[in-house]
């Protein structure tokens, strides 16, 4: 399996994409909460560098979009790779990185691997959670769902980096991906009440711990 093709369908066999990192019921609380400047949570001094850090913009699609990208149809994959069925999103967002691939390539961060990380404030079981994705250099943006395995409460899994031993950089996330679109659906109101929370991060390839969080969305299912 290619690399193009491995990053969707890793992203999406265990959540979103988002990541990404995810309109039904109430818009006042459902929607994403999401920040588009870069925030540490790593012991590395960045001071001087506020400029150099990526900056990655969320938008939540409208309730007119949500439609739209439902009307195209979302082919739903099991783990062999194959049309199950079809999904119906219940919410939908884009991340679009927000520097050239000039300014990423160039950047202190170009070697820093991406990925997006999600933790539930549930556990779930296999099959409750579904998360779909799209981006335009697979499939000529396709959308393509899957359900996600079992998953603890409250424990941030790197969507990639739990499966995958070839991490990407972020100067290929923005070279090759640039815009990556994700939503979330669930099997029959399952995650009813389920709180989602992805955050797309830069973590220094020498050290695990020393990360940055690009930006963070949250998602409440009705």
């Amino acid at each position: 399996m290619n690399k193009i093709k491995k990053f969707l369908f890793l992203a999406l066999a265990l959540a979103m994409s988002a990541t990404a990192f995810v309109a039904c019921g109430d818009k006042a609380s459902n929607d994403a909460s999401s920040s588009d400047i870069a925030s540490s949570e790593s012991s590395s001094d960045i001071s001087g560098e506020i400029d150099a850090i990526p900056v990655a913009n969320i938008a939540v699609a409208t309730a007119d979009e949500l439609a739209a990208i439902n009307a195209e149809g979302i082919s739903l994959y099991d783990e062999s790779y194959t049309v199950v069925g079809s999904a119906v999103l219940e919410t939908a967002y884009t991340f679009t990185a927000a520097q050239s691939v000039e300014e990423a390539k160039a950047s202190i961060y170009a070697d820093w691997h991406a990925d997006y990380f999600v933790s539930l404030d549930k556990a779930v079981e296999a099959g409750q959670l579904g998360l779909a994705g799209s981006y335009a250099a697979w499939d000529d943006g396709n959308w393509v769902g899957f359900y996600a395995p079992a998953t603890e409460a409250n424990v941030a899994v790197p969507l990639l980096g739990s499966v995958s031993n070839s991490p990407w950089t972020y100067a290929e996330i923005v070279e090759i991906v640039s815009e990556f679109k994700c939503g979330a659906f669930d099997n029959d109101g399952a995650c009813a009440g389920l709180t989602m929370t992805v955050e797309l991060r830069l973590t220094n390839p020498d050290d695990a711990t020393d990360y940055l969080v690009i930006t963070s969305t949250q998602y409440t299912f009705a």
